[in-house]
Protein backbone atom coordinates (compact mmCIF):
# COMPACT_ATOMS: atom_id res chain seq x y z
CA UNK A 1 0.00 0.00 0.00
CA UNK A 2 2.97 2.46 0.52
CA UNK A 3 5.31 1.68 -2.15
CA UNK A 4 8.99 2.69 -1.92
CA UNK A 5 10.73 5.30 -3.84
CA UNK A 6 14.16 2.82 -5.66
CA UNK A 7 17.75 4.70 -5.76
CA UNK A 8 17.41 4.63 -9.49
CA UNK A 9 14.05 6.71 -9.11
CA UNK A 10 15.27 8.80 -6.81
CA UNK A 11 16.95 11.76 -9.71
CA UNK A 12 13.95 11.93 -11.29
CA UNK A 13 11.60 13.25 -8.30
CA UNK A 14 11.26 17.03 -8.62
CA UNK A 15 8.26 18.43 -5.98
CA UNK A 16 8.54 21.71 -7.81
CA UNK A 17 7.57 20.52 -11.03
CA UNK A 18 4.23 20.24 -8.94
CA UNK A 19 4.56 23.10 -6.33
CA UNK A 20 6.80 25.49 -9.00
CA UNK A 21 7.99 28.50 -6.93
CA UNK A 22 10.78 31.06 -6.83
CA UNK A 23 13.30 29.12 -4.95
CA UNK A 24 12.23 25.78 -6.47
CA UNK A 25 16.00 24.82 -6.88
CA UNK A 26 16.48 24.77 -3.20
CA UNK A 27 13.22 23.33 -2.81
CA UNK A 28 14.25 20.35 -4.92
CA UNK A 29 17.80 20.44 -2.90
CA UNK A 30 16.61 19.87 0.04
CA UNK A 31 14.01 17.29 -0.88
CA UNK A 32 16.90 15.18 -2.27
CA UNK A 33 19.32 15.95 1.24
CA UNK A 34 16.97 14.41 2.57
CA UNK A 35 16.23 11.21 0.40
CA UNK A 36 20.07 10.87 0.35
CA UNK A 37 20.66 11.45 4.07
CA UNK A 38 18.37 9.83 5.70
CA UNK A 39 15.59 7.85 3.75
CA UNK A 40 17.85 5.42 1.47
CA UNK A 41 19.83 4.53 4.68
CA UNK A 42 16.92 3.70 6.43
CA UNK A 43 15.75 2.24 2.57
CA UNK A 44 18.63 -0.62 3.24
CA UNK A 45 18.44 -1.10 6.81
CA UNK A 46 15.06 -3.10 6.01
CA UNK A 47 12.81 0.30 7.60
CA UNK A 48 9.19 -0.71 6.87
CA UNK A 49 7.41 0.86 3.95
CA UNK A 50 4.79 2.88 5.97
CA UNK A 51 7.64 4.81 7.67
CA UNK A 52 9.57 5.39 4.80
CA UNK A 53 6.53 6.98 3.39
CA UNK A 54 6.69 9.58 6.18
CA UNK A 55 9.75 9.95 5.56
CA UNK A 56 9.50 10.64 1.44
CA UNK A 57 5.84 12.52 1.69
CA UNK A 58 7.34 14.97 4.32
CA UNK A 59 10.39 16.19 2.51
CA UNK A 60 8.11 15.95 -1.09
CA UNK A 61 4.69 17.61 0.38
CA UNK A 62 5.09 18.58 3.70
CA UNK A 63 7.91 20.79 3.41
CA UNK A 64 7.36 22.18 0.06
CA UNK A 65 3.92 23.38 1.78
CA UNK A 66 5.52 25.12 4.62
CA UNK A 67 8.23 26.52 2.35
CA UNK A 68 5.63 28.44 0.27
CA UNK A 69 3.17 29.29 2.58
CA UNK A 70 5.95 30.35 5.44
CA UNK A 71 8.47 31.74 3.84
CA UNK A 72 12.08 31.43 4.81
CA UNK A 73 12.26 28.57 7.41
CA UNK A 74 15.74 29.02 8.35
CA UNK A 75 15.29 31.61 11.31
CA UNK A 76 12.40 29.80 12.88
CA UNK A 77 11.80 27.37 15.77
CA UNK A 78 8.87 24.61 15.56
CA UNK A 79 7.85 22.87 18.02
CA UNK A 80 6.18 19.38 17.19
CA UNK A 81 3.63 18.23 19.69
CA UNK A 82 3.29 14.05 19.14
CA UNK A 83 6.78 13.51 17.54
CA UNK A 84 6.77 9.81 17.46
CA UNK A 85 9.80 7.88 16.18
CA UNK A 86 10.24 10.97 14.52
CA UNK A 87 10.44 10.16 10.42
CA UNK A 88 8.33 13.11 9.34
CA UNK A 89 10.90 15.17 12.16
CA UNK A 90 13.55 14.04 10.41
CA UNK A 91 11.96 14.95 6.74
CA UNK A 92 12.15 18.80 7.48
CA UNK A 93 13.81 19.60 10.95
CA UNK A 94 16.97 20.85 8.77
CA UNK A 95 15.20 23.47 7.35
CA UNK A 96 14.69 25.28 10.51
CA UNK A 97 16.66 27.12 12.87
CA UNK A 98 15.58 24.41 15.88
CA UNK A 99 13.38 22.02 15.75
CA UNK A 100 11.59 20.45 19.23
CA UNK A 101 9.95 17.36 19.37
CA UNK A 102 7.77 16.43 22.37
CA UNK A 103 6.63 13.03 22.69
CA UNK A 104 4.77 10.54 25.57
CA UNK A 105 6.53 7.43 24.35
CA UNK A 106 9.73 6.88 25.49
CA UNK A 107 10.81 4.35 22.99
CA UNK A 108 9.46 6.22 20.64
CA UNK A 109 11.92 9.30 21.61
CA UNK A 110 14.76 7.46 22.46
CA UNK A 111 13.88 5.82 18.49
CA UNK A 112 14.21 9.07 17.06
CA UNK A 113 17.02 10.19 18.82
CA UNK A 114 19.66 7.84 17.97
CA UNK A 115 18.13 8.34 14.50
CA UNK A 116 19.02 12.11 14.62
CA UNK A 117 22.94 11.33 16.12
CA UNK A 118 23.02 8.28 13.48
CA UNK A 119 22.30 11.00 10.40
CA UNK A 120 24.06 14.03 12.29
CA UNK A 121 20.96 16.49 12.83
CA UNK A 122 22.13 18.42 15.55
CA UNK A 123 19.57 21.28 15.49
CA UNK A 124 16.66 19.53 16.76
CA UNK A 125 15.95 17.78 20.27
CA UNK A 126 13.67 15.44 21.44
CA UNK A 127 11.90 15.10 25.06
CA UNK A 128 9.48 12.29 26.54
CA UNK A 129 7.10 14.44 28.42
CA UNK A 130 3.56 15.02 28.58
CA UNK A 131 3.01 17.70 25.89
CA UNK A 132 0.44 19.65 27.55
CA UNK A 133 2.43 20.38 30.56
CA UNK A 134 5.56 20.65 28.57
CA UNK A 135 4.59 23.87 26.26
CA UNK A 136 2.66 25.50 29.15
CA UNK A 137 4.96 28.51 29.49
CA UNK A 138 6.94 28.01 26.00
CA UNK A 139 4.13 30.31 23.89
CA UNK A 140 7.06 32.95 22.75
CA UNK A 141 9.67 30.72 21.34
CA UNK A 142 7.52 29.06 19.11
CA UNK A 143 7.22 30.29 15.21
CA UNK A 144 5.43 27.09 14.18
CA UNK A 145 3.47 24.68 15.99
CA UNK A 146 2.87 21.59 14.27
CA UNK A 147 -0.13 19.24 15.46
CA UNK A 148 0.63 15.69 13.22
CA UNK A 149 -2.07 13.19 13.96
CA UNK A 150 -1.81 13.74 17.15
CA UNK A 151 -5.58 15.94 18.11
CA UNK A 152 -7.29 12.35 17.76
CA UNK A 153 -5.82 10.65 20.06
CA UNK A 154 -6.13 13.44 22.96
CA UNK A 155 -8.93 13.69 25.50
CA UNK A 156 -11.01 16.68 24.98
CA UNK A 157 -9.60 18.38 28.07
CA UNK A 158 -5.69 17.57 26.54
CA UNK A 159 -7.56 18.73 23.10
CA UNK A 160 -8.74 22.01 25.28
CA UNK A 161 -5.71 22.82 26.47
CA UNK A 162 -3.73 21.86 23.12
CA UNK A 163 -5.92 24.38 21.05
CA UNK A 164 -5.76 27.52 23.46
CA UNK A 165 -1.92 26.52 22.99
CA UNK A 166 -2.24 26.94 19.15
CA UNK A 167 -4.30 30.11 19.51
CA UNK A 168 -1.57 31.66 22.09
CA UNK A 169 0.97 30.76 19.00
CA UNK A 170 -1.22 32.23 16.36
CA UNK A 171 -2.14 35.47 18.55
CA UNK A 172 1.67 36.48 18.82
CA UNK A 173 1.96 36.29 15.24
CA UNK A 174 3.23 32.52 14.87
CA UNK A 175 1.73 29.31 12.82
CA UNK A 176 0.37 26.09 13.67
CA UNK A 177 0.36 23.52 11.17
CA UNK A 178 -2.98 20.83 11.93
CA UNK A 179 -2.67 17.70 9.72
CA UNK A 180 -4.07 14.00 9.46
CA UNK A 181 -6.52 14.92 11.78
CA UNK A 182 -9.52 12.62 11.02
CA UNK A 183 -12.97 14.33 10.38
CA UNK A 184 -15.99 13.20 12.95
CA UNK A 185 -18.32 14.25 9.84
CA UNK A 186 -17.21 11.86 7.72
CA UNK A 187 -20.11 9.28 7.27
CA UNK A 188 -17.18 6.61 6.88
CA UNK A 189 -14.15 6.09 9.28
CA UNK A 190 -11.34 4.82 7.83
CA UNK A 191 -8.76 5.99 10.74
CA UNK A 192 -9.85 3.98 13.96
CA UNK A 193 -12.73 1.37 13.91
CA UNK A 194 -13.50 1.37 10.04
CA UNK A 195 -17.37 1.25 10.51
CA UNK A 196 -19.92 3.84 9.00
CA UNK A 197 -21.02 6.61 11.25
CA UNK A 198 -19.34 5.23 14.22
CA UNK A 199 -17.58 8.68 14.96
CA UNK A 200 -20.76 10.43 15.18
CA UNK A 201 -22.37 8.11 17.97
CA UNK A 202 -22.08 9.24 21.62
CA UNK A 203 -18.81 7.85 23.50
CA UNK A 204 -20.71 4.92 25.33
CA UNK A 205 -22.61 3.92 22.08
CA UNK A 206 -19.43 3.75 20.57
CA UNK A 207 -17.60 1.85 22.63
CA UNK A 208 -20.55 -0.37 22.79
CA UNK A 209 -20.81 -0.54 19.13
CA UNK A 210 -17.35 -1.30 18.07
CA UNK A 211 -16.85 -4.08 20.16
CA UNK A 212 -19.62 -5.40 18.59
CA UNK A 213 -19.13 -4.84 14.84
CA UNK A 214 -15.24 -3.55 14.64
CA UNK A 215 -12.74 -5.91 13.12
CA UNK A 216 -9.51 -3.66 14.32
CA UNK A 217 -9.45 -6.61 17.02
CA UNK A 218 -6.56 -5.30 18.58
CA UNK A 219 -7.60 -1.72 18.93
CA UNK A 220 -10.97 -3.16 20.50
CA UNK A 221 -9.20 -5.07 23.03
CA UNK A 222 -7.27 -2.64 24.42
CA UNK A 223 -10.40 -0.11 24.66
CA UNK A 224 -12.47 -3.31 26.43
CA UNK A 225 -9.50 -4.06 28.81
CA UNK A 226 -8.77 -0.54 29.95
CA UNK A 227 -9.16 0.54 33.48
CA UNK A 228 -10.27 3.89 31.95
CA UNK A 229 -12.48 2.53 28.44
CA UNK A 230 -13.29 6.10 27.69
CA UNK A 231 -10.04 7.54 27.62
CA UNK A 232 -8.60 4.64 25.92
CA UNK A 233 -10.81 4.83 23.28
CA UNK A 234 -9.26 9.00 22.55
CA UNK A 235 -5.64 6.94 22.39
CA UNK A 236 -7.22 5.05 19.57
CA UNK A 237 -8.60 7.79 18.00
CA UNK A 238 -11.80 9.86 18.19
CA UNK A 239 -11.94 12.51 15.06
CA UNK A 240 -12.81 15.81 15.62
CA UNK A 241 -14.95 18.63 14.11
CA UNK A 242 -14.84 22.65 13.39
CA UNK A 243 -16.92 22.78 16.88
CA UNK A 244 -13.53 21.63 18.92
CA UNK A 245 -11.73 24.76 17.11
CA UNK A 246 -14.32 27.82 17.70
CA UNK A 247 -15.11 26.59 21.43
CA UNK A 248 -11.50 25.99 22.69
CA UNK A 249 -9.45 28.34 20.27
CA UNK A 250 -9.47 31.84 21.65
CA UNK A 251 -10.43 33.92 18.76
CA UNK A 252 -10.68 31.02 16.11
CA UNK A 253 -13.10 33.47 14.18
CA UNK A 254 -10.55 35.73 13.41
CA UNK A 255 -7.30 33.33 11.92
CA UNK A 256 -6.10 33.52 8.62
CA UNK A 257 -5.90 29.80 7.09
CA UNK A 258 -2.73 29.89 4.72
CA UNK A 259 -3.33 26.51 3.32
CA UNK A 260 -5.80 24.06 3.79
CA UNK A 261 -6.55 20.54 2.31
CA UNK A 262 -7.37 21.51 -0.43
CA UNK A 263 -3.87 23.13 -1.19
CA UNK A 264 -2.16 21.48 -4.19
CA UNK A 265 0.55 20.17 -1.98
CA UNK A 266 -2.18 17.99 0.73
CA UNK A 267 -4.41 17.61 -2.58
CA UNK A 268 -1.28 15.42 -3.88
CA UNK A 269 -0.20 13.80 -0.38
CA UNK A 270 -4.07 12.95 0.44
CA UNK A 271 -6.46 13.50 -2.70
CA UNK A 272 -9.81 14.66 -2.75
CA UNK A 273 -12.54 12.07 -2.13
CA UNK A 274 -16.26 12.17 -2.73
CA UNK A 275 -16.89 12.24 0.67
CA UNK A 276 -15.18 15.31 1.26
CA UNK A 277 -17.05 16.81 -1.73
CA UNK A 278 -20.48 15.55 -0.63
CA UNK A 279 -19.96 17.56 2.58
CA UNK A 280 -18.32 20.60 1.01
CA UNK A 281 -21.64 20.72 -0.90
CA UNK A 282 -23.63 19.90 2.06
CA UNK A 283 -21.56 23.02 4.08
CA UNK A 284 -22.21 25.65 0.86
CA UNK A 285 -25.86 24.33 0.33
CA UNK A 286 -26.66 25.14 4.30
CA UNK A 287 -24.63 27.78 4.79
CA UNK A 288 -22.66 26.00 7.40
CA UNK A 289 -20.64 28.47 8.72
CA UNK A 290 -17.36 27.12 9.11
CA UNK A 291 -14.14 26.89 6.66
CA UNK A 292 -13.99 24.52 3.87
CA UNK A 293 -11.07 22.77 5.35
CA UNK A 294 -13.66 21.54 8.20
CA UNK A 295 -15.25 19.13 4.89
CA UNK A 296 -11.64 17.19 4.09
CA UNK A 297 -11.82 13.68 5.18
CA UNK A 298 -8.41 14.45 6.80
CA UNK A 299 -8.01 17.86 8.62
CA UNK A 300 -5.15 20.00 7.31
CA UNK A 301 -4.64 23.50 7.94
CA UNK A 302 -1.97 26.32 8.60
CA UNK A 303 -3.44 29.02 10.52
CA UNK A 304 -2.10 32.03 11.62
CA UNK A 305 -2.97 35.74 12.78
CA UNK A 306 -4.89 37.62 10.19
CA UNK A 307 -7.13 41.02 10.63
CA UNK A 308 -9.01 38.94 7.10
CA UNK A 309 -10.50 36.77 9.62
CA UNK A 310 -10.75 32.87 7.93
CA UNK A 311 -11.68 32.62 4.19
CA UNK A 312 -14.34 30.22 3.58
CA UNK A 313 -14.70 29.69 0.39
CA UNK A 314 -13.57 26.38 -2.24
CA UNK A 315 -15.96 25.68 -4.77
CA UNK A 316 -16.10 23.26 -7.31
CA UNK A 317 -15.82 24.94 -10.57
CA UNK A 318 -18.51 25.17 -13.82
CA UNK A 319 -16.50 23.02 -16.91
CA UNK A 320 -17.41 25.31 -19.79
CA UNK A 321 -15.90 22.32 -22.43
CA UNK A 322 -15.24 21.89 -25.66
CA UNK A 323 -13.74 19.19 -27.70
CA UNK A 324 -13.42 16.37 -24.59
CA UNK A 325 -13.10 13.77 -26.66
CA UNK A 326 -16.30 12.72 -27.09
CA UNK A 327 -17.48 13.66 -23.70
CA UNK A 328 -20.52 16.20 -24.49
CA UNK A 329 -20.33 18.89 -21.79
CA UNK A 330 -23.35 21.41 -22.18
CA UNK A 331 -22.03 24.80 -20.91
CA UNK A 332 -23.61 24.60 -17.79
CA UNK A 333 -22.18 21.12 -16.46
CA UNK A 334 -21.37 21.41 -13.23
CA UNK A 335 -18.73 18.85 -11.36
CA UNK A 336 -17.13 17.15 -13.44
CA UNK A 337 -15.95 13.44 -12.51
CA UNK A 338 -13.38 11.77 -14.43
CA UNK A 339 -13.79 13.57 -17.88
CA UNK A 340 -11.41 12.44 -20.34
CA UNK A 341 -9.23 14.81 -22.25
CA UNK A 342 -8.61 13.19 -25.91
CA UNK A 343 -6.33 14.94 -28.64
CA UNK A 344 -6.31 18.51 -28.71
CA UNK A 345 -9.18 19.22 -25.95
CA UNK A 346 -9.93 22.48 -24.44
CA UNK A 347 -11.83 23.64 -21.34
CA UNK A 348 -12.97 27.24 -20.38
CA UNK A 349 -11.96 28.37 -17.29
CA UNK A 350 -13.70 31.86 -16.17
CA UNK A 351 -11.32 34.84 -14.20
CA UNK A 352 -10.38 33.68 -10.78
CA UNK A 353 -7.98 35.29 -8.68
CA UNK A 354 -7.35 33.05 -5.95
CA UNK A 355 -6.18 29.19 -6.61
CA UNK A 356 -7.40 27.10 -9.06
CA UNK A 357 -6.56 23.42 -8.40
CA UNK A 358 -7.14 20.61 -10.78
CA UNK A 359 -7.01 17.15 -9.64
CA UNK A 360 -5.84 14.25 -11.71
CA UNK A 361 -5.73 10.87 -12.50
CA UNK A 362 -3.15 9.22 -13.58
CA UNK A 363 -1.21 10.21 -16.93
CA UNK A 364 1.96 9.18 -18.81
CA UNK A 365 2.49 11.72 -21.55
CA UNK A 366 1.31 14.56 -23.43
CA UNK A 367 0.87 18.48 -22.72
CA UNK A 368 -1.37 20.58 -20.79
CA UNK A 369 -1.01 23.90 -21.20
CA UNK A 370 -2.97 27.34 -19.63
CA UNK A 371 -3.74 29.73 -22.39
CA UNK A 372 -4.86 33.72 -22.29
CA UNK A 373 -8.07 34.88 -23.29
CA UNK A 374 -5.92 36.21 -25.99
CA UNK A 375 -4.77 32.54 -27.22
CA UNK A 376 -1.52 33.26 -25.25
CA UNK A 377 0.13 30.55 -23.54
CA UNK A 378 1.02 31.30 -19.74
CA UNK A 379 1.95 27.70 -18.31
CA UNK A 380 2.67 24.95 -19.53
CA UNK A 381 3.16 21.32 -17.95
CA UNK A 382 4.64 18.20 -19.45
CA UNK A 383 2.73 15.55 -18.05
CA UNK A 384 6.12 13.01 -19.40
CA UNK A 385 8.24 14.72 -17.36
CA UNK A 386 6.22 15.25 -14.71
CA UNK A 387 5.11 11.33 -14.11
CA UNK A 388 8.60 10.82 -13.57
CA UNK A 389 8.89 13.52 -10.88
CA UNK A 390 5.87 12.46 -9.15
CA UNK A 391 6.53 11.12 -5.71
CA UNK A 392 5.47 7.10 -5.50
CA UNK A 393 2.12 6.89 -3.39
CA UNK A 394 -0.55 5.20 -2.59
CA UNK A 395 -3.08 6.16 -4.88
CA UNK A 396 -2.52 7.62 -8.46
CA UNK A 397 -4.35 11.20 -8.32
CA UNK A 398 -2.21 14.43 -8.88
CA UNK A 399 -3.25 18.02 -7.90
CA UNK A 400 -1.62 21.04 -9.59
CA UNK A 401 -2.49 24.81 -8.99
CA UNK A 402 -2.86 26.49 -12.33
CA UNK A 403 -2.11 30.26 -12.32
CA UNK A 404 -4.88 32.88 -11.24
CA UNK A 405 -5.94 35.60 -13.48
CA UNK A 406 -8.91 36.76 -16.23
CA UNK A 407 -10.31 34.18 -18.40
CA UNK A 408 -8.12 31.73 -19.00
CA UNK A 409 -8.38 27.87 -21.14
CA UNK A 410 -7.19 24.66 -20.43
CA UNK A 411 -5.51 22.78 -23.26
CA UNK A 412 -4.28 19.47 -23.52
CA UNK A 413 -2.47 17.71 -25.91
CA UNK A 414 -1.44 13.98 -26.59
CA UNK A 415 -2.96 11.09 -27.69
CA UNK A 416 -2.83 9.13 -24.44
CA UNK A 417 -5.47 10.93 -22.75
CA UNK A 418 -5.86 12.91 -19.28
CA UNK A 419 -8.61 12.46 -16.61
CA UNK A 420 -9.91 15.32 -14.86
CA UNK A 421 -11.56 14.30 -11.88
CA UNK A 422 -12.16 18.03 -9.85
CA UNK A 423 -11.60 21.70 -10.69
CA UNK A 424 -11.57 23.75 -7.17
CA UNK A 425 -11.13 26.91 -7.24
CA UNK A 426 -9.96 28.44 -3.53
CA UNK A 427 -10.33 32.28 -2.79
CA UNK A 428 -7.50 33.83 -2.70
CA UNK A 429 -6.40 33.82 1.26
CA UNK A 430 -4.23 36.61 3.17
CA UNK A 431 -0.78 36.07 4.08
CA UNK A 432 -0.32 36.79 7.56
CA UNK A 433 3.24 36.20 8.21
Amino acid sequence: MFPTVAPEQLPALSPSLFFGMENAAALDDAFHETMERVYLPLLEDGLLPYNLWRISSGAYHQLSLFTRTLGDLSQMTALEIGSGAGMKSMSWCRSFKNYIGVEIDRDLTETTQRHCKRFGIDNAEFHTANAAEFVRDMTDDIDLLILYAVLEHLTLEEREEILALAGRVAARGGAVYVEECPNRLIRFDNHSFRLPFVQWLPLPLMRKYIADKSNREKLVDMVGEADDPETMLFRAGVGLSFHEFELFWPGFADVAVLSDGFSPEIANFSPVSGEDLALLDYFEAADVPAHALFAKHLLSGIFSKSAGGLSPKVRRLPVLGQNMGGVALPGNTVKPSRVLMQGDARIALPAHEGETVLSLGPFSSGQLSVLGADGCEIARYDLGAMAKARLPLWHDRSAIALPAGGERVLAYRGEAGLHIYDILQREAQPLAL
